[in-house]
């Protein structure tokens, strides 16, 4: 027997039973899907602010009422736009998050 050996054969770990990993196309995926939620949740909400409340938008932003302006249009941009915006920073935060956090685990493995 060589003493440099070990006794026991080591096999190489099944990848199905590691955890996975943040990696940049699945930090991507996040990101982009965070945003496109938020952006969807946020033009909801502005549409159905701008049906509801049609006076809303034009007293935040100090429009005549002889404007052409159509409030369900705007909130729906509006709220597109802001959602899509804060689902950006939100998925990078939960991007940014689990990654830090796999890099501290993987210390102590």
């Amino acid at each position: 027997m060589n003493p440099f050996t070990s006794p026991q054969a080591k096999s190489a770990p099944d990848p199905s039973a590691m955890p996975a990993t943040m990696t940049v196309r699945r930090g991507f995926v996040i990101t982009i899907l965070s945003a496109l939620g938020f952006g969807l949740a946020g033009g909801l909400i502005g549409f159905v602010l701008g049906t509801v409340t049609p006076s809303y938008y034009r007293a935040v932003f100090d429009i005549p009422p002889e404007s052409s302006l159509n409030p369900v249009h705007v909130g729906l941009g509006l709220g597109f736009t802001q959602g899509l915006i804060l689902g950006m920073f939100v998925g990078l935060a939960i991007v940014l998050i689990v990654a830090w956090h796999e890099s501290r685990v993987s210390r102590f493995r």
